[in-house]
Formats: C-alpha cells, structure tokens, sequence
C-alpha cells in the first residue's frame, strides 16, 4: 500500500512515526523529538537521510523515501526487536499529537464583530443625494434673460400716451373753441377767417404739447423694460444664491458621511482585530493546554512502557487511562517483556548469569553471593539508570518484581562478576 506523502505543515501520526524511525536511524528531528509535527527540524532531517541515501533531495517524505527508510529499519530487525517495533507502532498511532489544522477564526459568529459591521452597512446606506431643488427655476429665468425680446416703443401700444391724447385733444378742442368765440366777439359775433385761424392755432398748440411728452414717456418705457430686466436678474441671483446653499448643505452632510463611514470602518476593524486576538489567545491556551496533556500522557506511556517491558508489571486501569494505552497495547509490551526473558534465559550459558530468589510483596530479598564487589563506571551507570526501591515502592511494584528489573539489567549487560556483586550491594539484594 503506498505511503501518504508528508512534507513540512503536516501532523499526525504518519509524521511521528516517520520521525521516530530517523530518530532510530541516527537522524536529529529536533528537540521535541517525534512530536508529530512536520517542521523545518524534521524537513532538515529528511533532507539529509536523502542524500545520504542517494534519494532525491526535496525535503518531502513520499513513497520512495519512506519506503527506504522503513525498508531498512525492517531488514535490520528480527525475534524479539520485530515484537518491539510492531507494540512500538501501535503506541504511536494511539498517541498522534493533537491536530489543530482545523481550527481557525470565524467573524461570522462573533457577535461583536457582526454588530460593527452592521452598524458599517447601516451607514453606507446613509449616503446623501443633492436634489438640486432650484435648477429648474434658475434654467427658467436664464431662458426668458437670454431670450428676451430687445426694447422697443410703441405709442399706439401705450395706454398712457392715450391717456395723454385724449386729454390734449379734448383740451385743444376747447381751446379752439373758446379761442374762436373770443375772436368772434371781437367782430361783432360773426364768424370769419381769422377765428377760425386764432381757433386752429389753439388746438395745435395742445397738439403740440402732446408730442412733448412723448420722450418722456419712452423714457419711462424704457426705464420700466430694465427695471424688468434686472428684476429677472435679481431673481435668478437670488436663486443662485438658495441653490448655493443648498449645495453646500450637500457637502456638509456628505463630509459628515464620510467621516461617519471612516470612522464606522474603524469601529469593524477595531471589533475585528478584537474577536482575532480573543480567539488566538483562547485559542494558544488550548493548544498549550492540550500540548501539555499529550505530553504528560506521552510521559506517562513511555514510563508505563519501560516499566512493563523491563518487569513484566501489570498496569492498573487507571495507570492505562493515564497513558492513553490499551489493554491490547499493554498486552504486546508484557509479551514482548516474555519473549526478551525467554530469550535471556535461553543464551545464559557464562554461568554468572542471575535468578531472583522469592521474595514477599512487601520486602526485597536476597541472591546468591559472588565475589568481591567491584565499582566502575559501568556498574555506575547501571545502577542510575534504574529507579530506586522508594520510586519503585511509590508505583506499586512489589519487592519481587524490582529484584526481577534489576536482575533483567545485570542479565543484558556486559559487567563482571566483581561489578554484579557491587550493584546487588547498592540495592541491598546481598
């Protein structure tokens, strides 16, 4: 079956077993060790085991590269290491570090971020228009300006000069009229030419009169068709004038709206900015909070490991929980604890090789007598490598089963019988 191709951002339990076997094959995956994570450590470390194994250097684990990797690690084990390898691989794939791949913000459900934006659209909405209430009007009075008929007097046309006529007509008809009676009382009350002449020359001079006034009422003709025409100016300045302020109205009410949107804008940005760092710091506490207890489970399982691989112990139920390790893992580790004793006992052939004698739950027994007790660094680094009877004590295992551990040490190492004698000393087992 072909391997999932892992590179660097992937996680999970392909990745720590990947790790874990260049680890084994002398790799550095970096200091958190098989963590799952596929990080520039880890990609440093494929990159290397490709050159050293004529792969294409690349950084990414595909088949070729995990099919060399985990095809060596097979060629080299057998027996028992094969038991080891396979419980091992069960353990990785129960404790996968936490994915948190999946998890990201989501502005859609915070309701703070939701009301700005809404208070944001609400406000978009709010964009004033300019009516341009008077540009009708004002188009109106520039067309009768423009299109205003030029000035022009007509007597016949002006009530006022009829006015005038008909006065000095009637008054020089009487003028003649009186004027002739007067030139006829002179001669007696007889008409004649020279009344009649006296009488025409009255009428004419009111007739006369008449024409006298005709400039001034031009003038006044005239004067009334300015008049008229600055009133027209007059009013398309004083609606220039309104439409103006209503303009700048306009602008007052779309300066205020783009200050209100910038600063609505703001508001979302800012209720944005604050439901991100809510959430990564809620987030970051999650992750180190679930970090924290995939590791203390790790460290759990690993010491729960050693424990039932070095001393066939059997855990209780709620050291398996602890753990995360099931009864069928727990299962493989003590059959893998059998078969390592089985095959000690089968290859002690030296004759100094060790047996516990029995011993009670409570107390730590005695063995055979070697001879005299040698220290070196060697015996040293084996009795430190091994908990102490308190530490033993404090996780139930029993007197019987610490000799059985330390016996099983002694057994797979390579100490005299002199450097034997002096680590059953240092644990009181003489």
């Amino acid at each position: 079956m072909a391997n999932t191709t892992l590179k660097k951002g992937s996680s999970g339990s392909d990745v720590k077993k990947m790790q874990q076997s260049l680890i084994d094959a002398g790799y550095d995956v970096g200091s958190t060790g098989a963590d799952g994570i596929y990080g520039s450590a880890t990609e440093a470390a494929v990159r290397k085991y490709q050159q050293d194994n004529g792969l294409a250097v690349d950084g990414i684990a595909g088949d070729q590269t995990q099919g060399k990797l985990y095809g060596a690690q097979t060629a080299s084990s057998s027996g028992v290491q094969n038991a080891q390898n396979n419980t091992q691989n069960n353990s990785q794939a129960a404790q996968a570090a936490p994915d948190y791949s999946q998890y990201q913000y989501d502005p859609a459900s915070d309701q703070a971020y939701q009301n700005a934006l809404a208070a944001l659209q609400q406000a978009q909405s709010q964009m004033p228009t300019y009516q341009a209430t008077y540009d009708q009007q004002l188009q109106d009075l520039y067309d009768q300006i423009v299109n205003r008929d030029k000035f022009r007097y007509d007597l016949n046309a002006d009530a006022l000069y009829q006015q005038y006529r008909d006065q000095y007509t009637q008054q020089g008809k009487l003028a003649m009229m009186d004027t002739m009676g007067q030139a006829q009382a002179m001669t007696g009350g007889y008409g004649n030419s020279y009344a009649q002449s006296v009488g025409q020359q009255a009428y004419q001079g009111y007739l006369q009169q008449l024409n006298d006034v005709i400039p001034e009422l031009y003038g006044m003709a005239l004067d009334q068709y300015n008049q008229e025409g600055q009133n027209l100016l007059n009013q398309y300045s004083m609606l220039g004038d309104m439409a103006d302020t209503e303009y700048s109205r306009y602008q007052d009410a779309l300066n205020q709206y783009w200050q209100n949107l910038s600063y609505q804008k703001q508001l979302a940005d800012d209720a944005y900015d604050q439901g991100y760092n809510n959430w990564y710091n809620a987030y970051q506490m999650g992750v180190d909070a679930e970090n924290t207890a995939y590791q203390k489970q790790q460290d759990a399982y690993e010491k729960l490991v050693s424990l039932i691989t070095s001393t066939g112990y059997t855990p209780t139920e709620e050291e398996l929980k602890a753990a995360g390790m099931s009864d069928s893992q727990a299962k493989s580790y003590a059959d893998y604890y059998r078969q390592q004793s089985t095959a000690s006992s089968a290859s002690s052939s030296d004759g100094r090789k060790l047996s516990s004698k029995e011993t009670t739950d409570d107390t730590f027994g005695d063995v055979d007598i070697l001879p005299d007790p040698v220290q070196s660094a060697a015996a040293d680094k084996l009795i430190n490598g091994l908990m102490t009877k308190e530490q033993a004590r404090s996780r139930g295992i029993t007197g019987k089963e610490y000799n059985a551990m330390v016996i099983d040490r002694i057994n797979h190492s390579d100490l005299s019988e002199g450097e034997i004698r002096y680590v059953l000393q240092h644990f009181g087992m003489e």
